[in-house]
């Protein structure tokens, strides 16, 4: 079981996960850009995490910009550090939670991101692979195209 630390670290940092994610789902919708920094969950879970300024700091880098005491907005377009961020934010939130878990727990954990990570490369080669398919197909198509045009 997690130490109240990280388990208050692990909390903070999903909501921000989840903040993130709703605005890489939903690009376009103005609401899922704005922290509201009143709302209780926001202040009690992320930005209660010391030292309080290190997460307004992650929070800006992130691409949010401070509009007031009360608002940080994600004003750009910025799905690329977006991505990022939450990329490393679940990296460091699974990391806390394998650090605290039992042996059994953290084997299995450990079998299923491994298995997560060979679905992931094996995907990556198919998507190659048919990529690859297409490209000789369409470079077959350009050839007799041509040679029916030199008939």
């Amino acid at each position: 079981m997690a130490n109240n630390a990280d388990a208050k670290v692990i909390a903070g940092l999903e909501i921000l996960h989840k903040l993130i994610g709703n605005i890489l789902k939903n690009p376009t919708e103005d609401k899922f850009r704005v922290l509201k920094k009143s709302n209780k969950t926001i202040q009690s879970k992320l930005l209660g995490l010391q030292p309080s300024g290190i997460v307004i700091q992650l929070i800006e880098a992130l691409g949010y910009t401070f509009l007031d005491d009360e608002i940080h907005a994600f004003a750009g377009d910025y799905f690329t550090v977006l991505m990022e961020g939450s990329t490393l934010i679940d990296n460091v939130t699974s990391q806390l939670k394998l650090n605290n878990m039992s042996e059994e727990d953290r084997k299995k954990a450990e079998l299923i991101k491994k298995n997560q990570e060979e679905y992931k490369a094996k995907m990556k080669a198919d998507a190659a692979y048919k990529k690859q398919l297409d490209d000789l197909s369409q470079m077959e198509r350009k050839v007799k195209q041509q040679e029916k045009n030199t008939d």
